[in-house]
């Protein structure tokens, strides 16, 4: 039978049985800036919370085979339909090239990148760093920690993970450092404050977190509402005199005292469930994803201005990062390439087909626009970077904007092969709705 012949018949078999028009986006893959020989990598992104604000993408380019070499870290923005690449960032008068692991943009604009001083020392042995971009790039700042408490010539280090502006313009870090051995803990969390001048360190000298001695102990991302509204979550580490098993950590800063909400020591849901990465919709509506890489844990919590709750996660696998669409509606990607990514309706969670599920899509960004991107590589070693357009076609299945008989082939091939890109329902089951769904598509046409 032909394949117009058949998408036509069983189009008219189900039409009775039809079920309700979902609207239709669709992952868009975009052009994707690759200055290296060997492998490129976006590993992070952000935008201002200003309406029409670019998206800054911070990528990954080593240029050589061998494992195990600095990267080159380079800063891109996405303007005018195009990424258009900022100089690169430099040293300035380090020895190396700080180990950069994220980036943030505040509403002035300015670009902040960040991690710890010196790609080959240990990163507790090193200082936190934090480089600006205004116009042109600042002096790599290195921030002193202190001293270990009873060893005044012992430094302590760390390095940072994530970044955020309140609205007065108080900047926030977090990450982890070398503790002050006032407690067992041989690592703390890094939670920092910058009113302006020095950045100065909030978490008390004596404060025990679960965990000890193990290194793992961090926080990974931060949210300043206000400057006396921050939230902060990462994970502890599995070793302590209680036995606990490695899980979330969940800190709040009130603008006079960090407080821990979630310690398992004194029970709670976040044991086994480590967080990484969280985006909300304003200070009452709140999402945090993570889990355990090492076997597969998955982690979803909710914040919803009262509490924390562990939500059941619909993919079984480590999140690495989180986004809010406009319209309330949420994405949470997988640690590396898989099948799945888990969806956000506003009042549940499921499970989509991965876009592109032999890639490794692990960032995820809401620009200026409201549109929701999400980066990583593809298995050819490039960056990869996908837009989810609400507003496409998804009639016109071989995207080369004409409707003709040759979408009706590329939609057939892709069922018959089990595409996920055929799920037009989005339920995650291509079945005869989706027939059903590309026909009436097709009738309809494009705008």
């Amino acid at each position: 039978m032909h394949p117009v012949t058949r998408i036509t018949s069983l189009a008219s078999i189900a039409i009775l049985m039809a079920p309700p028009a979902l609207a239709q986006c669709d992952w868009q893959r975009v052009d994707s800036p690759n200055p290296g020989d060997y492998a490129n990598s976006f590993a992070d992104a952000h935008a201002a919370d200003a309406d029409g604000s670019p998206l800054y993408a911070l990528l990954l380019a080593d240029n050589t085979a061998a494992f195990g070499n600095p990267l080159d870290y380079l800063v891109y923005r996405r303007d005018a339909g195009d990424w258009v690449a900022l100089p690169p960032p430099g040293r300035g008068s380090l020895d190396t090239i700080p180990q950069y692991f994220g980036i943030h943009v505040d509403e002035q604009d300015r670009v902040f990148i960040f991690g710890t001083e010196d790609f080959d020392e240990p990163s507790l042995q090193a200082d936190p760093t934090i480089t600006m971009y205004d116009g042109f790039w600042r002096e790599p700042v290195t921030i002193n920690l202190g001293i270990i408490f009873g060893l005044p010539t012992f430094q302590r280090g760390g390095e940072i993970h994530a970044m955020d502006t309140a609205p007065d313009g108080t900047m926030f870090a977090v990450g982890k450092a070398t503790g002050h051995a006032r407690t067992d803990d041989g690592n703390i969390p890094l939670f920092m404050i910058n009113r302006g001048g020095e950045w100065v360190e909030l978490v008390p000298e004596t404060m025990d977190f679960p965990g000890a001695l193990d290194p793992s102990t961090i926080l990974t991302d931060v949210r300043a509402f206000a400057a006396d509204d921050v939230w902060a979550v990462g994970a502890h580490g599995r070793n302590d005199d209680t036995g606990l098993d490695a899980g979330g950590l969940i800190l709040h800063w009130n603008g006079s005292e960090i407080t821990i909400v979630e310690d398992p020591r004194t029970g709670g849901e976040f044991e086994g469930f480590p967080l990484e990465k969280m985006d909300a919709m304003g200070p009452n509506n709140i999402i945090a994803v993570g889990g355990y890489v090492f076997d597969g844990t998955s982690a979803i919590a909710h914040y919803d201005g009262t509490e924390w709750t562990r939500v059941d996660s619909p993919v079984d696998d480590t999140f690495l990062d989180v986004a809010f669409d406009e319209d309330g509606t949420a994405w949470a990607t997988p640690f590396a390439a898989h099948p799945e990514i888990a969806f956000f309706d506003g009042s549940s969670w499921s499970a989509r087909p991965a876009p592109r599920p032999e890639d490794f899509l692990n960032t995820l960004a809401t620009d200026g626009d409201g549109a929701v991107w999400l980066l990583g590589q593809d298995t050819d070693f490039d960056s990869a970077s996908l837009v989810l357009d609400c507003d496409a076609c998804p009639a016109d299945f071989n995207g080369d904007g004409d409707l003709d008989v040759f979408d009706f082939l590329a939609f057939q091939n892709a069922f018959d092969a089990g595409d996920p890109s055929a799920d037009l329902t989005g339920d995650g089951v291509l079945d005869i709705f989706d027939f059903l769904a590309f026909q009436n598509a097709f009738d309809a046409g494009c705008e």
